[in-house]
């Protein structure tokens, strides 16, 4: 019998890979940084700075983060007591808020930089390996070594 905690192992991690994915879409300058950095990047002028400030102090981040633990403790106990339909509409639910939340986040960028800005954005995330299941460095170092060698 399979149990089924290994049963719904990938669901879980799916939305973890998801929640992670999606916070990238203004992620990407909050290391290395943070907008100094991006405005370096993209060229960005004092009006377009202060918008994209705005759009990411859009909340506590303290407070979202102790609330997507209770949410994942939520569904891991939910799961533990077979109520697994529940568990699955609890992050099916969850997973979809952030999409539609990462969609506006999107938009809102796209209004606030030029076509070739967000092109460039675009390529400064996709050169992070975000959405990629690869971490921050994947499977090499900071210098490019492949470190099993």
């Amino acid at each position: 019998m399979i149990s089924t905690k290994h049963l719904f192992a990938p669901i879980l991690k799916s939305g973890l890979v998801l929640s992670l994915a999606l916070g990238a879409s203004t992620a990407v300058f909050a290391k290395h940084g943070g907008i100094e950095r991006l405005a370096e990047k993209l060229n960005l002028t004092n009006e377009q700075v202060t918008a994209i400030e705005a759009l990411r102090g859009d909340g506590d981040r303290d407070s979202k983060r102790d609330a997507r633990r209770q949410q994942r403790e939520e569904i891991r106990q939910l799961i533990e007591s077979g109520q697994v339909d529940a568990a699955a509409t609890l992050a099916g639910n969850a997973a979809s808020e952030r999409v539609y939340k990462m969609a506006e986040k999107r938009t809102a960028m796209a209004e606030i930089l030029t076509p070739e800005q967000l092109a460039q954005w675009d390529a400064l995330k996709e050169s992070r390996g975000r959405g990629k299941g690869k971490g921050h460095h994947g499977r090499r170092g900071h210098d490019g070594d492949q470190g099993y060698q």
